[in-house]
C-alpha cells in the first residue's frame, strides 16, 4: 500500500516541478481522495466545507478536513498530518470554539510550511471564486498557478492493484444487468427493474452512482430516472447504472426491445453496436481521445444522423465515474496504457421516441483492448 503511495506522489511532484510549483492546494474531492484515502459527500460543488490537501514539494502533505469529520479522517486517511477547522463554533472540552475558516488554516500551514513567497498550484476549476478570493488576501506575496487536470491526468494512468479492483466492478455491473433480464416484459415498472438491480450491487459488496431505467417515450432521456411507468409491447428499454467497488468505477449500459423487435429498432440499435465497435477498434496508446469520439460521430454523420448523437462518446474510469481521458470531439488527451475507458455511443429520436445507447467497460494495453463488461450487446435481453 505504501508503495503504492510513494508512486503517486513521486509523480504528482515531478508534475510539480515541471510546473515550477512549489505548494499544491488541492480541492476536488476526488483528487483528495486519491492523494489522502478520505473521502466525504462534503464539499462537493464549492461548498467551504470540503476536505483540503496541502501539498508541499518533496515534504509531508497536509490533509485539512471539517471538524465533524476528523475522527473519519484519522480513521480512513493514511496521512499522519491532519487538521480541522471548525465553519461555527464548536463545543469542545466544556466551552465553544472559536469559528475558523477553512481558508484562514489554509493560509497558516503554507506560512508555517514556507516562506510567503511561493508559488501556489490550486485548481481553478473546483474552487470557489470565494474562496480563492480569501486565499489571495491572506497570502498577498504568493503567485498562484492553475493547475486544474494536474491530478486527474496522473490518476488516468491505472496501476495494477486499480485495474483488479475496476475488473471487479465490471463483473458486479454485468451480473446486475444479468439479474434483471427476465424482467424486460410487459406490465413491470422501471423501478422494480431499478430495485432488483440495486439489491444485486448491495449484495456483492458494492454501490452504485445512478440507475438508469428509461422505456417508451422515455427512453429518448439520457439520463432518465426510473419511474412507475409499467414496461409496454413495442418499448425500447434503456438501463444505465454505474457500480463502485471499493472506490473504482465501471459503467455498463444496455437497450432492450419489449417483445417483438422492430425492423427501425433493429436498424438503429445496430448502427450505435457498429459505433461503438468503431470508436474500439481505435483505441491504443498514442491516440488522441478526440479521433477515439471522432470514429463514432463520423459513422453517424456519413448515414445523416450525426445530430441524432447528443453526448460525448465516453470517458475514464477509475476513482471518478467520470475520469479522463474525456472521449469528446476537441479533445487533445492521449490515450495510454493502462487506462481504463467506458465507450457509450447513442442515438436518440425525439420524434419517433427511440433512444438507443450502448456502453461498455475497455481496458487499453500496449498490445491489445480488452472489453471489461462481457454481456452480450442483444436488443432482445438473452444470456
Amino acid at each position: 500500500m505504501m508503495q503504492m503511495i510513494e508512486k503517486r506522489y513521486a509523480k504528482v511532484w515531478q508534475a510539480m516541478e515541471e510546473k515550477g510549483v512549489e505548494i499544491l492546494i488541492i480541492t476536488h474531492p476526488t483528487n483528495v481522495l486519491y492523494l489522502s484515502g478520505f473521502g466525504t459527500l462534503l464539499g462537493r460543488g464549492f461548498a467551504p466545507f470540503g476536505g483540503v490537501l496541502i501539498v508541499p514539494y518533496k515534504s509531508s502533505p497536509t490533509l485539512i478536513v471539517p471538524w465533524i469529520e476528523y475522527e473519519v479522517a484519522q480513521r480512513e486517511s493514511f496521512l499522519e498530518k491532519i487538521y480541522y477547522f471548525t465553519p461555527y463554533p464548536i463545543y469542545i472540552a466544556n466551552k465553544f470554539t472559536q469559528a475558523q475558516r477553512r481558508e484562514e488554516l489554509i493560509a497558516q500551514i503554507i506560512k508555517e510550511t514556507c516562506n510567503n513567497k511561493t508559488t501556489i498550484g490550486i485548481e481553478k476549476s473546483f474552487i470557489s471564486a470565494a474562496s480563492y478570493g480569501v486565499l489571495k488576501f491572506l497570502l498577498t506575496n504568493c503567485q498562484f498557478v492553475d493547475v486544474s487536470g494536474l491530478i486527474e491526468a496522473i490518476r488516468s494512468v491505472k496501476t495494477e492493484e486499480e485495474l483488479i479492483l475496476i475488473r471487479r466492478a465490471a463483473e458486479i455491473a454485468t451480473l446486475a444487468m444479468r439479474e434483471v433480464l427476465s424482467l424486460i416484459k410487459p406490465n413491470v415498472a422501471e423501478t422494480t427493474i431499478a430495485q432488483r438491480m440495486a439489491s444485486t450491487i448491495y449484495e456483492n459488496a458494492a454501490q452504485f452512482s445512478h440507475i438508469v431505467v428509461a422505456s417508451g417515450e422515455r427512453s429518448i432521456m439520457p439520463h432518465g430516472l426510473p419511474t412507475a411507468r409499467k414496461l409496454k409491447n413495442g418499448d425500447l428499454v434503456v438501463i444505465d447504472f454505474g457500480v463502485l467497488y471499493q472506490g473504482y468505477w465501471a459503467e455498463l449500459c444496455r437497450t432492450f426491445a419489449v417483445g417483438d423487435v422492430r425492423m427501425r429498432q433493429q436498424q438503429i440499435f445496430n448502427l450505435v453496436k457498429e459505433a461503438q465497435a468503431r470508436a474500439a477498434e481505435t483505441l491504443r496508446p498514442g491516440v488522441k481521445a478526440s479521433v477515439v469520439d471522432a470514429a463514432a460521430r463520423e459513422f453517424f454523420i456519413e448515414r445523416g444522423y450525426g445530430e441524432f448523437f447528443i453526448h460525448s462518446s465516453g470517458h475514464g474510469l477509475g476513482l471518478g465515474e467520470g475520469d479522463a481521458p474525456f472521449i469528446a470531439p476537441g479533445s487533445d488527451e492521449l490515450i495510454q496504457s493502462n487506462m481504463a475507458i467506458s465507450l457509450e455511443p447513442g442515438l436518440y429520436f425525439n420524434h419517433e421516441n427511440i433512444g438507443i445507447r450502448l456502453e461498455d467497460a475497455f481496458l487499453v494495453q500496449e498490445s491489445r483492448v480488452e472489453r471489461l463488461t462481457s454481456l452480450p450487446q442483444t436488443l432482445q435481453p438473452c444470456e
